[in-house]
């Protein structure tokens, strides 16, 4: 990894118009779109990426590169077309990164429907197999491994305080505090 991680030292330096965002062999690249000249700069930068990646013998897998529009717009956002290779990126309305959903408008909902639905699986499985259990402390690594983590993996990024994510959260605590 650390190899690999030199050797890709040296692409941001060939987006010149867009900000990017690198973990491991992901790449985001990302650009406030104000007017069609943005649009054009943001796929110059595809396009600075992909000669890059020619140049340097690494190949983008076509089918995971997707493109998608934040916007807190309801209509008259540009949104468009890019391409890698001569192939248009699938556009989407949901992406999931690192575990946690994106949606173009950047609302949690789906997001947290989906933490707590994993929770509530995890804490019933919990249930279910220690039972039996007489050591408390092993219940509560139990709990913190499976069902807690869950709950708390990039709560930075999504976890907004709006009162319906709060009520979930109590309605969750209040079937986790019969365990």
């Amino acid at each position: 990894p650390l190899l690999f991680l030199l050797f890709i030292n040296d692409l941001p330096l060939n987006i010149k118009y867009s900000r990017c965002l690198m973990f491991a062999d992901d790449l985001k690249i990302f650009k406030e779109i104000k007017n069609v000249d943005d649009v054009q700069l943001l796929q110059t930068d595809v396009d600075s990426v992909v000669a890059w990646s020619n140049r340097n013998k690494l190949y983008s897998n076509i089918n995971k590169c997707k493109s998608m529009t934040y916007t807190t717009a309801k209509k008259g956002y540009t949104e468009a077309d890019y391409s890698m290779h001569q192939q248009k990126l699938q556009t989407v309305k949901v992406i999931r990164d690192l575990g946690v959903e994106f949606t173009i408008t950047l609302k949690w909902d789906a997001h947290i429907n989906n933490v707590v639905n994993s929770a509530l699986k995890n804490l019933g499985f919990l249930i279910r197999n220690t039972s039996e259990f007489q050591n408390i402390v092993s219940i509560k690594i139990l709990y913190n491994s499976l069902v807690r983590s869950k709950l708390e993996y990039g709560s930075r990024v999504w976890n907004s305080g709006l009162q319906i994510h709060k009520k979930k959260w109590r309605q969750f605590k209040i079937n986790s505090k019969n365990f």
